[in-house]
Order: C-alpha cells, then structure tokens, then sequence
C-alpha cells in the first residue's frame, strides 16, 4: 500500500547507493521481494562487518 512506498524508495536509495554501483535504482524496483530481502540482509551484514574492522582499527591506532 502507500505507507509501504517510502520505506521501499528508502531500501532501494539505501541499497543502491552502498552496494556502490553493485545495483542499479531499476533492477532493484523490479526484483522479487524474496530476492532483494536477501541481498539487503547480505549487505547489512556486510556494512556491519566493515564497521567492526574499522572499530577495532580505530580502538587498535588509539592504543599507540
């Protein structure tokens, strides 16, 4: 329905824009829904692997 229309443009925007050119806004829209929540659970997961490092970066550079 239309409250559901914001939080899609904002999956696809979100998705789109950090898969950095991994997806492009179209192919997004029209993938199945099974299919997109699987790649936007994969790139969570991703993104919070990358924060982890980049803490455990920080927290190791601040020790020095």
């Amino acid at each position: 329905g239309p409250e559901y229309r914001p939080i899609l443009h904002n999956m696809l925007f979100e998705m789109a824009y950090h898969s950095q050119g991994g997806f492009q806004w179209a192919d997004l829209y029209d993938m199945p829904i099974a299919l997109r929540r699987f790649y936007w659970d994969k790139l969570l997961a991703a993104k919070k692997a990358e924060k982890e490092e980049m803490d455990k970066a920080n927290k190791g550079a601040k020790r020095r």
